[in-house]
């Protein structure tokens, strides 16, 4: 029996040895592309020092030109891992900032012996500059001054960014573990960062399966078990298969797989490509994207581009449900991840303030709901984005669904440029008629105000209505009549109101002006319209709110720092929005978890812009917050009963 288990421990290691020089082999072929140790003398070092920030961002991009990469847009950094990009996910190019360190503690150390054995006369100044650099590394250290720096990485000549578009642009090329795979040839070959591949199959390839008869016995056996023997069946199977790795294609494949449970291997066949491919190229999309408006609940129209937005290449359905009901008045909703669509507002019921709320949307692990209004289906939609433009729908357009159902990607509504997002929406009858204006204003307190009949020919493929600062985006639009009051509000707590006409009508080509003079770290977080006799309602992150009468507002001339808005602590969280109000209106109230709570304004206290108000929402999960507020019109208690019978 000992030797038994000899023999058989001495086959498992052969074995093992075996597999180490198979994979060390082949990690020859396919060496991923990596970038040369780099060099820095002591005068370059000094060079970068006394250029400050830019220095330090000069000395970054020299030593991982080639392995970060910020994607503009995104709001996000990409590491090379080798072969193909992957999503920073743990600070990487944060942690990357240490190679600086070490670099500018070396030249330190240096000028500190230079001081030692110097003479008194350039003791002094080479010890300043030994000082000097020990600064700059405790200062790119702190939390500030690394935020600092990969900042200033984007800014400076021939920065470390990519524009969206740009990835995963190469649609017969994917990236596995050990290389980059060419649809075409089957080829395996190293990646290279100026690709920028960032989806990637999860399995190693080999290219040596392609020259057997049958690369893959198993799944073939399975196949033909499944298939009834049909081979026509099975090799179209694969052919499909294969297709869908192409990502930039014409038409897509709609296949149903149709048999009882357990049966035909439907479930088998999902979670095999699902295990080879990986969940980034393969995985589960929600039924409501692909169900047909007519009569539905939890729907919204199917897009032929759905599998592109979520950046898969093969998805997979279950079956739709019965019994769904089509939604007359409609609710919109826009999610961060550019979901839109319309659903009955009596879907949602009146809670008390104070209230958890109800399930408003079905989001992704990733996604927020970020606007709701009411609108009539004949009124028409603007949609702004954050970068200027503007695009004209009218509210029919906007696939319906239940008030759970996820929506619609606004890129199958409109045609947004990659990296666009929709960051403000205002419905109306007809924009351009009368004396209309819109008041836009932007994230770092500019505003403009724009004359409603520049939008009177809007193009399908939308126009630019403002333009922008590169570090700057449009956040709230409102429409006015050009004699009114705005008021504008701040992340930290600040307002300021003043009147309309302080800021002459321009033309769509314009950038505005100063609305709001904004401290260090602070920023816009809405605007509205300061009509005399209404409250102003302010909804902070951890679910305090309160009113405040307009009238203790004063007016006073645009641009200046404002004055509280908001009596601001660790309980209340910072301002998430404001809205100003009559107290006939419902609040709706809407989480980044999705929760959506409605209740009666007239609930919450009116009380001094200094106060920190009441609490308006209370959350099912602790790290769940406010990202969102909107008005509706007020629910009835008739209403609610009926609904409940229903």
């Amino acid at each position: 029996m000992p030797n038994k288990k000899k023999n058989i421990r001495g086959q498992v290691e052969q074995r093992r040895k075996a597999e180490a020089e198979a994979r060390a082999a082949k990690l020859s072929k396919n060496k991923p592309a990596t970038v040369e140790k780099l060099e820095v003398s002591d005068d370059e070092l000094q060079g970068y020092i006394n250029e400050n920030r830019v220095g330090d961002a000069k000395l970054y991009w020299r030593l991982h030109r080639g392995t970060v990469v910020y994607v503009k847009y995104w709001d996000r950094f990409l590491i090379w891992g080798g072969h193909h990009w992957i999503e920073d996910d743990y600070d990487a190019a944060f942690q990357r900032i240490e190679d600086v360190c070490e670099l500018y503690l070396r030249l330190a150390e240096h000028k500190q012996n230079e001081a030692d054995e110097a003479d008194r006369e350039d003791k002094a100044k080479i010890q300043s500059i030994a000082d000097a650099v020990l600064r700059r590394v405790n200062l790119l250290r702190d939390t500030n001054g690394q935020e600092k720096l990969l900042q200033m990485v984007r800014r400076i000549r021939d920065p470390l960014v990519v524009l969206p578009k740009h990835i995963d642009k190469q649609h017969y090329v994917k990236a596995c573990p050990n290389g980059v795979i060419d649809l075409r040839t089957g080829e395996l070959r190293p990646g290279r960062p100026e690709e920028y591949i960032l989806n990637a199959i999860v399995t190693e390839y080999e290219p040596a399966l392609l020259e057997k008869a049958d690369p893959c016995p198993e799944t073939n056996k399975f196949l033909l078990s499944s298939m009834d023997g049909d081979q026509e069946l099975v090799d179209f199977i694969w052919r499909l298969l294969g297709y869908g790795l192409i990502t930039e294609r014409r038409d897509h494949i709609f296949t149903i797989f149709w048999g009882e449970h357990g049966r035909n291997g439907k479930d088998t066949l999902i979670k095999l490509v699902m295990h080879v491919l990986g969940q980034t190229l393969s995985g589960d999309v929600p039924v409501e994207m692909f169900l047909q408006m007519q009569q539905t609940r939890n729907s919204s129209a199917p897009s032929p581009d759905v599998l592109a937005l979520r950046g898969m290449c093969i998805a997979w359905i279950n079956e739709a449900e019965e019994g769904q009901r089509f939604a007359l008045a409609k609710l919109k909703k826009l999610t961060g991840g550019g979901y839109i669509k319309r659903t009955s507002a009596s879907e949602y019921r009146l809670q008390g303030k104070g209230g958890k709320g109800n399930k408003s949307m079905s989001t992704k692990e990733e996604d927020y709901v970020s606007t709701v209004f009411t609108a009539s289906t004949h009124d028409y939609i603007l949609f702004f984005t954050n970068t200027g433009r503007v695009y004209r729908r009218k509210g029919y357009q906007i696939p319906a669904s239940g008030k759970t159902a996820k929506g619609t990607n606004l890129v199958n509504i409109l045609p947004i440029e990659p990296g666009e997002r929709v960051s403000a929406m205002i419905h109306t009858d007809d924009i351009s008629t009368g004396d209309r204006f819109l008041v836009m204003v932007t994230r770092n307190g500019t505003v403009k105000r724009l004359p409603g009949e520049s939008l009177k020919n809007l193009r399908s493929n939308g126009i630019r209505a403002l333009t922008l600062d590169e570090d700057d985006e449009l956040i709230s639009v409102r429409e006015t009549d050009g004699s009114m009051k705005i008021l504008i509000a701040t992340h930290d707590g600040s307002a300021v109101c003043f009147d309309e006409s302080d800021v002459r009508p321009t033309g769509r080509g314009s950038m505005g002006v100063r609305g709001i003079r904004l401290r260090e770290g602070d920023y816009v977080v809405g605007a509205a319209r300061a009509i005399p006799g209404r409250n102003v309602l302010t909804i902070t992150e951890k679910g305090y709110g309160k009113q405040t009468p307009v009238e203790e507002y004063r007016i006073t001339a645009r641009g200046g720092l404002g004055i509280k808005n908001y009596g601001l602590t660790d309980k209340t969280g910072s301002v998430v929005g404001i809205k100003v109000v009559d107290g006939s209106e419902d609040l709706l109230v809407l989480t980044e978890k999705g929760i959506l709570l409605r209740t009666a304004v007239d609930t919450i206290k009116t009380c001094g812009r200094s106060t920190q108000g009441v609490i308006v929402m209370r959350f099912k999960e602790d790290d769940d917050k406010v990202i969102s507020i909107a008005l509706a019109e007020r629910e009835q208690e008739e209403e609610n009963e009926e609904s409940a019978e229903e």
